[in-house]
């Protein structure tokens, strides 16, 4: 079982961030807020779900949803460390 790294989603979330169908759940995180998203595929690399997440970042809505994390009130230092690793992770995808 996946365990949350950020530390920002209870166990529920965690599980179905792990065992839902990878389509579902980029459906779902392209319906949430910016930093929600940014935070479950940062979720996703931590915990190692490297097939799960080479899906998610393939999917253009999704991977332009949470772009603008910046702008939320909560942001924190470390969703800037999420944002690089991430972007970094595609790179590495694309080359």
């Amino acid at each position: 079982m996946w365990e949350s790294k950020t530390g920002r989603f209870p166990m529920p979330e965690m599980a179905a961030l792990e065992l839902t169908p990878v389509n579902q759940i980029a459906a779902m995180l392209r319906r949430s807020d910016p930093i929600v998203a940014l935070r479950a595929l940062a979720e996703t690399q931590l915990n190692k779900g490297f097939d799960r997440l080479k899906v998610l970042i393939a999917d253009d809505r999704l991977w332009a949803r949470w772009q603008s994390f910046a702008d939320d009130p909560e942001v924190e230092s470390a969703d800037h460390r999420y944002a690089t690793q991430l972007r970094a992770f595609k790179a590495a995808q694309t080359s």
